[in-house]
């Protein structure tokens, strides 16, 4: 009996240190630092936890920055080179984020005093919106958590509901990030970070190659053509529309008072020409929420154009991700309009 407690203790050390080294955060120079081109690579195989880590630290050591870029991996072509003109721009996008997680990085970053007096939030076309909760490290996940749980708590918009949907939400989360974290693949790609072991990207990647902006590849086809129209694009009867308004409302309320531009991401003009021509009620009513909490706020929001002519050639890669010559120049004319 002695030997198997030795053996049970021992295995409980062993897996608490592997959850501390995981969840620590950022270890190791910056690879968004120049120089760390080595670093930078292996950005792309880290989990988003790590990824945003990292992210977070340089934003926090490097700045202040003029502009930040919030959303998912379909906002990841915009970057210092497409905004420039609004002084140094760095990309908090992060894959499979959505308005909520860029509200809760927002707010990390508001903590520390590290928020750009612009921020440009991309949320996903509501014909797909989703609503997942945020995957901070560790150090900044409990302190949000707590944050968003109270605020709501006292907002009368949010029923209880909701407030109870989201906090099963969040503990889900909480305990799927923990075992997560144990996966060998995810350990051996985090050792192979704080080691600097050399990765070469290799294929055709349209947005994985991280750059020193924290922006991605263009997302812009090697050649213009036609993509499917996406006739299918599922519905997210889990999306809590007094969630999507509450995300909106801590934009609207951060301490250092930036300018707050939020932005439904476009579709591939045939297929945004597709559900403008048969609109469904779910993505209606969450497109009312968003305009109605956007004036309630004060935000500065727009709702998707077609950006292009639909069946006409173009650029794009697939009908939800924007290539740069499309988004960029779109996102360049609502920034140049008096907030």
């Amino acid at each position: 009996m002695t030997i198997l407690r030795r053996f049970l203790l021992a295995l409980a050390g062993l897996l608490l240190a592997v959850e501390a080294f995981q969840q620590w955060g950022a270890i190791g120079p910056d690879p968004f630092a120049p120089g760390q081109d080595r670093r930078l690579a292996r950005v792309m195989l880290q989990s988003t936890p790590l990824l945003i880590a990292h992210k977070l630290r340089h934003v926090v050591e490097a700045g202040p920055f003029d502009l930040l870029i919030f959303g998912d991996n379909a906002t990841l072509a915009l970057g210092q080179a497409q905004l420039a003109a609004h002084g140094t721009v760095f990309s908090m996008a992060v894959p499979g984020s959505s308005l909520g997680s860029s509200a809760s990085l927002a707010q990390t970053l508001d903590a520390e005093g590290a928020l750009a007096p612009i921020l440009v939030v991309l949320v996903e076309n509501f014909e797909l919106f989703t609503q997942q909760v945020q995957t901070l490290p560790l150090r900044a996940r409990w302190p949000d958590t707590v944050r968003l749980l109270a605020g709501s708590l006292r907002d009368p918009r949010v029923p209880a509901r909701d407030w109870l949907r989201m906090a099963a939400r969040l503990g889900k989360q909480e305990v799927g990030m923990w075992i997560s974290a144990l996966r060998p693949a995810a350990v051996a790609e985090h050792v192979k970070m704080v080691l600097d072991v050399p990765y070469e990207v290799t294929g055709d990647r349209v947005w994985g190659r991280y750059k020193t902006d924290g922006a991605g590849g263009p997302m812009t086809a090697a050649r213009p053509g036609l993509v499917p129209v996406a006739e299918a694009l599922p519905e997210q009867p889990q999306v809590l529309p007094s969630f999507l308004a509450y995300d909106l409302h801590r934009l609207a309320t951060l301490a250092g008072r930036p300018r707050v531009v939020v932005i439904e991401l476009p579709l591939e003009p045939a297929t945004a020409a597709h559900y403008a021509a048969h609109p469904r009620s779910g993505p209606q009513a969450l497109r009312k929420v968003f305009i109605e909490a956007c004036a309630r706020e004060g935000l500065q929001c727009a709702l998707a154009p077609v950006l292009g002519v639909p069946g006409e050639p173009n650029s794009w890669t697939d009908a939800v991700h924007p290539p740069e010559t499309v988004i960029a120049p779109y996102v360049e004319s609502l920034l140049s309009r008096k907030p």
